[in-house]
């Protein structure tokens, strides 16, 4: 390598770890945003940015090489190692991308206790009918028992109870909850105790030592009022951050 090639070598390294730098950066911080919006949009985005960085970097590589002083097999050789180099960190920003993705779908995560929820990652979630109660105007409250893998980990899950309203007017039916809370056991004496007090008061009870932490908790509900008689629980009520 003679004296001129040295700058020239030194100014395609530093261009490369500046494309780089870059695309790690807006790749992450874009997949994030958009993963708040759509999943499906934020996958696509990740592949689209990642492909992209690739095709890029590789073109500067090739005229990087081609400006060389070298002979040919030498350019060959300097080209494919280039390639090997970018194709991992093509593979790296993939990674962060989907690690940036992951966080997304984590802060968005707000299981509803129905058949379609699914973890943070996104894995199926288990669900359970616990108890139900109704008043003279046709509104249920029903109380159910949601079991979520992490999957990565294999063994670890996160088990919630959620009493949620549905209410019927015509042919409108809604569906709200009113109240989530991780329990301390998944065992009958931890599940809420529900009783419509008037047609418009839902009285919610749930044992000493039976709540590990609440996560969701509305008192009313467009008319309807839900008055809570809850245990102590192990922990504050959960944030977002919490789920991270």
């Amino acid at each position: 390598m003679t004296s001129s090639e040295s700058p020239m070598s030194a100014i395609s390294k530093k261009k490369s770890l500046l494309v780089f730098a870059g695309a790690a950066l807006s790749l992450v911080c874009g997949v994030y945003l958009i993963s708040q919006i759509s999943a499906l949009a934020a996958w696509y985005a990740m592949l689209t940015g990642v492909a992209c960085y690739l095709l890029f970097s590789t073109a500067l590589a090739a005229n990087a090489v081609a400006r060389a002083r070298l002979g040919w097999r030498e350019r060959t050789l300097r080209f494919v190692g280039a390639v090997c180099v970018h194709t991992m960190a093509a593979v790296l920003l993939f990674v962060l991308a989907d690690a940036s993705r992951g966080l997304g779908a984590a802060v968005r995560w707000d299981p509803q206790g129905e058949p379609s929820d699914s973890s943070m990652f996104p894995y199926a979630c288990s669900i359970s009918d616990l108890a139900s109660a109704s008043n003279a105007k046709g509104d249920t409250a029903a109380a159910r028992l949601g079991d979520c893998g992490w999957g990565p980990w294999a063994g670890m899950s996160y088990g919630y109870i959620v009493v949620a309203i549905t209410r019927s007017r015509g042919t409108q039916k809604s569906r709200e909850v009113v109240l989530r809370y991780e329990p301390t056991t998944s065992e009958r004496w931890a599940w809420p105790k529900m009783k419509w007090q008037s047609d418009d008061i839902l009285s919610v009870t749930v044992g000493n030592n039976a709540i590990e932490q609440v996560s969701k908790q509305r008192f009313d509900l467009e008319g309807l009022h839900v008055r809570y008689s809850l245990g102590a629980a192990k922990k504050p009520p959960m944030t977002i951050w919490d789920r991270l």
